[in-house]
């Protein structure tokens, strides 16, 4: 069924989010890991009332609301003063990583440390590498500057830098467009994350900013991880009314990986350990990145890592010569060209987890909503 005018979504996205959402959060309560663990107890009945309130067509236009409320605010708000009493586990392990990620920057001007210079038992552990670019390092700054304090834990900061990305564009996107993004927020997919703390959301905002709106925003995606590269490329493709490229873009985004580098080169052995060797599972620790792909199974097989490395560059190159035979018309099309390609690396990368899969659904939320403007269009009315 057709969404209506005040709603551009179909109307059985609401039921079908909501769903999964419940779904998600029953699973989650069977989850060895405390933060999932309480999310999921949580959750439940958030998205029963999620559910309930998508079926009543009187406030049917809130339900988006009831599922970010009760079940990414709320979990958020809970496990954040729970940690701060000294609950233990009741984050993911990023939260703890991009804390001492601070806390080693400040002290030794890199977050990186050298495996070989570990001692045994930091080798085996994965809080002891960091596999982020430095900006990464900044949702952790509080903590390693103020101490342990409800205030200063790196979800809390991770979403209010989310939240400042999505208003930058909010006034520049179609309503289909914010309607999708809304949807998105509601699912497991952010609730999620937000609530039991991830990295990805630093990246899928700034995504959002940077394909409708700045080009510096597009920078930070790229300053994050590496991961946000392939992701912002597609965008430095588009053409702009003239028909030229977008050179200046370019020009900015190389200057934000290049300015935030500086502490790779303190140590950049270490940096290559814990940037690349970790995740690609050659250290003494394994990634907590372990969703099952392609890459997975063909790591298995003999002379794996050869084959994972000449599908990641296959995909890579394909990306690259695609862009440069048929440059992107609209951020649209560089979105949904990106959402694509991110997701063949997904399946091609040996370490992967279900919460890479926010990256191709939020740039395919932009796809979907900004599909008919072109480069040499204002912001919509």
């Amino acid at each position: 069924m057709s969404g209506t005018a005040h709603d551009p979504l179909p109307r059985s996205v609401p039921i079908i989010i909501t769903g999964a959402g419940l779904v998600v959060a029953l699973a989650a309560l069977g989850s060895s890991l405390p933060a999932h663990h309480w999310w999921g107890r949580i959750a439940v009945g958030g998205y029963l009332a999620a559910l309930a309130t998508a079926l009543v067509p009187a406030i049917r236009h809130h339900w988006w609301k009831v599922a970010v409320v009760l079940c990414g605010a709320l979990p958020l708000a809970v496990l954040v003063i729970g940690r701060a009493r000294g609950w233990h586990h009741v984050a993911q392990s990023e939260v703890d990583v991009l804390e001492s990620g601070a806390r080693r920057l400040l002290l030794h001007a890199t977050p990186y440390r050298d495996p070989a210079r570990m001692s045994a038992a930091d080798a085996t552990t994965n809080y002891s590498y960091f596999p982020y670019l430095p900006a990464m390092t900044v949702p952790g700054l509080p903590r390693a500057l103020l101490g342990r304090h409800w205030f200063t834990d790196a979800r809390l900061w991770m979403v209010a830098f989310d939240a400042a990305m999505l208003r930058i564009a909010w006034r520049h996107l179609r309503p289909a467009t914010r309607r999708a993004i809304l949807a998105i927020a509601a699912s497991p997919l952010v609730t999620l994350v937000v609530a039991a703390g991830g990295h990805d959301l630093l990246v899928a905002s700034s995504l959002v900013a940077g394909y409708v709106v700045t080009d510096w925003a597009l920078g930070l995606a790229a300053s994050f991880t590496v991961l946000g590269w392939p992701l912002t490329m597609p965008a430095l493709f588009v053409r702009d009314g003239e028909g030229r490229w977008g050179t200046r873009r370019v020009a900015v985004v190389a200057g934000f990986v290049v300015a935030t580098a500086a502490p790779i080169l303190v140590d950049p052995t270490a940096a290559w350990a814990n940037i690349v060797d970790f995740p690609a599972g050659r250290t003494p620790a394994r990634s907590p990145a372990d969703a099952p792909s392609v890459g997975q199974l063909l790591k298995a097989l003999p002379g794996g890592t050869l084959w994972v490395a000449l599908l990641v560059a296959v995909v890579g190159i394909a990306l690259v010569v695609s862009l440069i035979r048929r440059p992107p018309e609209s951020p649209a099309a560089a979105a949904r060209r990106g959402a694509i390609a991110f997701l063949c690396l997904v399946l091609a990368v040996p370490s992967t987890r279900a919460g890479y899969l926010i990256h191709p659904a939020t740039l395919g939320a932009l796809a979907w909503g900004e599909r008919s403007r072109r480069t040499d269009e204002g912001p919509p009315a």
